[in-house]
């Protein structure tokens, strides 16, 4: 969703930031497409757009949005109740009020 003001303008490639804050920019926006919108390619194809009206290289936006998106797509199959172990006894302990 975008809010009806939106002006299609982000971070311009050819501004004198760094390259990992125009990176960034794209990852936001890769993050959000993937994790909160559900029409993926929908949105894809007017992240892909608006960064194209903003000076930033086709090379450079299918590289960072690849990237990313392996990336994403490997931890999602991660189980993370895995990783924590949990604790083989409970310890019993109680607070003293001053």
């Amino acid at each position: 969703y975008w809010i009806p003001i939106f002006t299609g303008r982000f971070l311009l490639f050819f501004s004198h930031y760094s390259l990992t804050h125009k990176k960034v920019v794209i990852v936001g926006l890769t993050d959000r497409a993937f994790k909160l919108l559900h029409p993926h390619t929908e949105n894809f194809s007017f992240i892909i757009n608006t960064l194209l009206n903003n000076g930033y290289p086709i090379h450079f936006i299918y590289h960072t949005i690849f990237h990313r998106l392996k990336y994403l797509i490997s931890n999602v199959n991660v189980n993370t109740s895995s990783l924590i172990q949990p604790l083989p006894f409970s310890i019993p302990y109680f607070t003293i009020p001053f």
